[in-house]
């Protein structure tokens, strides 16, 4: 079997792959994750409510091989280590942006040496995992005009505070107009050569880059967003009444973000053609030849929790209180964000931007 690295991974540990075709996804796990989707799979009970929001598993295997320097896998002796196979969530997407957010309060588990416990509970102390359940973990925001990402990585979710939370979901879901810069590690200083009589050699900038002109319209913009919004309160439900403890779980949003493509995937979904996961539980077997003529038609927007090595079904303790609660700092980021989207609808209507905006899209 070949394997290749996965792309559109904003976050989390190297190491995870992908087949040829690029719809599963091999991730290496401890034996606690493995536990868990098998007992999320197996169980009708409240653990259950959370499948539609999980990656589909289709089981494990062990991996014989290491990776090459070009991204393939080599055979190698066995090791014995696992690795879960799972969908690849970007999978069908032409542009997929992906925004990881790490939910809860707890950054150890009850496994962990007093001396983790300690550097865990500092290190949510100087984040905004310890006042809201919730850290920015990584996203790519794709951007039509430059065909590029923007990416935000890792250091960015370290350094936010809880009041500049609004805007970096705006990275994430920008209006066509806003200027979105580039962002540059403030730790990391720029290389200058020794000696600058190379020819080639000009003086780094002072000014990061920045975007905009982004893509995809306000009506676009704002039926994601209340998409989403649904989907997250969907997902408040289920974990309301699972009584897990969680450490170290993410949320997961994928959306299209090729305008026209976009409109596809909400006429997809409009018509059935493509459906929830929970939707498509009820009845897998209706419109079978509609779903295999859109078998790569991704949903416009979706929802998922991933990255349960440390997350333990806890019978009679209630839900996680930490991760409802850094679910619930999402939610109202989420809500903030459409509302301001609809306010910028409001004052495109009355100039006549919102068709400007989607004649831009149709031609960005």
């Amino acid at each position: 079997m070949t394997t290749k690295e996965l792309e559109h991974q904003v976050a989390g540990h190297k190491g995870v792959q992908t087949d040829d075709s690029g719809e599963l996804v091999y991730k290496p796990a401890l034996p606690t994750e493995i536990a868990f989707y098998e007992h999320v799979a197996q169980n009708a009970d409240s653990l259950g409510q959370l499948r539609p929001f999980m990656p589909v598993c289709y089981g494990k295997l062990t991996l014989q091989g290491e990776q090459d320097g070009e991204g393939g896998v080599r055979e190698v002796a066995d090791t014995g280590s696992e690795s879960i196979v799972l969908e690849n969530l970007t999978y069908g997407y032409l542009h997929p942006s992906v925004l990881d957010a790490k939910l809860g309060t707890v950054l150890y588990d009850e496994n962990a040496t007093e001396e983790k416990k300690a550097r865990m509970i500092k290190k949510a102390a100087e984040t905004t995992t310890g006042q809201v359940g919730l850290r920015l973990t990584g996203c790519q925001t794709w951007h039509q005009p430059s065909q590029a990402y923007i990416s935000t990585p890792r250091q960015f979710g370290y350094d936010l505070k809880v009041e500049d939370m609004p805007a970096a979901l705006a990275r994430f879901f920008p209006l066509p107009s806003d200027n979105i810069p580039e962002y540059i590690d403030p730790s990391v200083q720029p290389s200058i050569p020794t000696s600058t009589s190379d020819p080639a050699f000009t003086e780094p900038s002072a000014e990061p880059k920045s975007y905009t002109s982004h893509a995809i319209p306000l009506s676009l913009l704002s039926r994601l967003l209340a998409t989403l919004l649904t989907r997250l309160e969907k997902l408040r439900a289920a974990l309301g009444t699972a009584e897990i403890r969680a450490v170290g779980a993410s949320l997961l949003v994928i959306y299209e973000s090729d305008p026209t493509r976009l409109a596809e995937c909400f006429t997809a979904l409009d018509q059935g053609r493509v459906k929830w996961k929970e939707d498509a539980e009820i009845d897998p077997d209706a419109d079978s030849d509609e779903e295999d003529d859109d078998e790569e038609t991704p949903l416009p927007i979706s929802l998922h929790l991933i990255d349960f090595a440390h997350t333990f079904a806890r019978p009679g303790e209630g839900p996680d209180q930490g991760v409802l609660l850094g679910l619930d700092k999402f939610t109202e980021l989420v809500r903030g964000r459409l509302e301001d989207v609809r306010k910028a609808q409001d004052g495109s209507e009355e100039d006549g931007g919102e068709e400007r905006e989607a004649k831009k899209a149709k031609t960005g």
